[in-house]
């Protein structure tokens, strides 16, 4: 257990030292507070609108006015969550990668192996330094969001809005633990650097903007500001009869977007902090339920992509080999 937490440690120091983390929570921190200050003023340019429309109108009108713009300030940080999906994943495959790489550049992965610990233990003492990391970063920008929101966005949020927000951040952590354990396995297993970059950036690619994007652009509801629907006045009974003859559609469209993770948690982090409106104001029991599959998902996906990088570890050339 000591030697586990002593490379451990050295992970995390390490990482320190290089400054990529530094780098990404100054980057992930920025992003969030632009994220929240044009969300905030777009809003104020709504709002002042709004005025103007109601100024417009004569006495005799205002009980047919449109309703009031609402401010609900979780979805401030919607930009910025984006930000972690797609940049985020990139910098954890990075530091995965380096995790490795600097081992075997320095020749200090044959003196960890010299010494008596297993290699499934150099590894999984790697992985814990990666959650350690992962954990710092996220807890910091969990305080940048709430201090944004409140500061920036003159947000007020209640218990339960700190409670979904961690639940965000908890998952935001998984999803880059999951590009962290991905980066490790593949450099672990491919003898040249060069090859584990190629295929790290091909599977980021393919996971974090090209399957997504496609998912989205299948979604006739995405086309429009405010949802197809929405833009056309039906209401939801029609909506989902219309929707009803397209299923086998929507079945193929699902199905692809489920076979990205970067989707998966996307489902969550706008389903918890109501940017998706039909999950907007519920129970957070009632969003866990209707979001089971995608929650479950994004948790396996990750533990066997950690599975994967401990089988790998027997391999006892995985961290021998140098490029």
């Amino acid at each position: 257990m000591r030697k586990l937490l002593i490379v451990t440690k050295k992970e995390v120091q390490d990482a320190i030292r290089s400054r990529q983390a530094l780098a990404l929570i100054a980057f992930l921190s920025l992003s969030i507070l632009i994220s929240v200050w044009v969300a905030s003023a777009s809003f104020s340019i709504k709002m002042d609108e709004y005025n103007l429309y109601l100024a417009a109108l004569t006495p005799d009108m205002h009980s047919q006015a449109l309703s009031r713009p609402q401010l609900f300030p979780l979805t401030l940080i919607r930009s910025g969550i984006e930000y972690i999906e797609i940049l985020g994943a990139l910098f954890a495959f990075i530091i995965g990668f380096t995790s490795v790489s600097r081992e075997r550049s320095r020749g200090t992965s044959l003196l960890l192996l010299s010494r008596p610990i297993k290699k499934s233990e150099i590894l999984l003492a790697k992985s814990l330094g990666l959650l350690v990391i992962w954990t710092s970063v996220l807890a910091t920008i969990y305080l940048t969001s709430i201090a944004a929101i409140i500061g920036i966005g003159h947000g007020r949020l209640q218990v339960i809005d700190y409670v979904r927000l961690g639940i965000v951040f908890l998952f935001a952590d998984i999803y880059l633990l999951f590009w962290s354990f991905f980066a490790v396995a593949v450099t672990a297993r491919l003898k040249q650097f060069s090859s584990a970059i190629l295929v790290g950036i091909t599977a980021w690619l393919m996971v974090v903007l090209v399957i997504p994007q496609i998912g989205d652009t299948m979604d006739p509801d995405n086309q429009v500001p405010g949802g197809l629907f929405g833009s056309l006045g039906i209401v939801k009974a029609t909506e989902t009869s219309i929707l009803a003859h397209f299923h086998s559609f929507d079945v193929i469209r699902n199905g692809l977007e489920v076979t990205s993770i970067t989707k998966l948690f996307e489902r969550v982090a706008f389903a918890f902090l109501g940017i998706k409106d039909k999950y907007n104001q519920l129970p957070i029991s009632s969003v866990a339920k209707a979001l089971e599959s995608s929650l479950i998902a994004v948790i396996l996906l990750t533990v066997l992509i950690g599975i994967s990088t401990v089988l790998i570890s027997q391999n006892e050339e995985t961290l021998r080999r140098r490029s």
